[in-house]
């Protein structure tokens, strides 16, 4: 007898699918996270999950009673990216430049719009270059 979950492991809220199969058996009843009467083959949806969770299904046959366990483990969501931008001085006279300087956290790249564009360190500063207009 068989019992997986695909994924074993998923970020909380996420789900996976335990898929079973059985040879000379005549009833399976689920326990742990699932409860019931099972079919001998078959699949079924965890749900959302948001702890670790144990699945055993008890098969039984002509020769007793197999139990047997599938775990999915939940881990935590990555933490959301974080940036701070700022512009130093925020205000300048006509023709003046300032200075953008950035910063970010979780992060594996950073792309540049509105005065500014395409892919930026997620880390730097850059030269604003003359101004003439009020720019974001």
């Amino acid at each position: 007898m068989t019992l997986t979950a695909n994924p074993s492991s998923v970020v909380t809220g996420g789900t996976a699918t335990l898929t079973w199969s059985s040879a000379n058996t005549t009833s399976c009843t689920a326990s742990g996270g699932w409860s019931g009467a099972q079919a001998v083959t078959g699949s079924a949806s965890t749900g959302a999950l948001i702890t670790d969770t144990s699945y055993t299904l008890t098969c039984s046959g002509p020769g007793g009673a197999t139990p047997t366990t599938a775990v999915v483990t939940v881990t935590s969501a990555p933490p959301l990216p974080t940036v701070a931008l700022t512009a130093n001085p925020s205000s300048v006279v006509t023709g003046s430049t300032a200075t953008l300087t950035w910063s970010s956290a979780n992060t594996t790249s950073c792309t540049a719009s509105g005065g500014w564009s395409g892919a930026q360190a997620v880390t730097g500063n850059a030269s604003t270059g003359a101004l003439i207009t009020t720019t974001s």
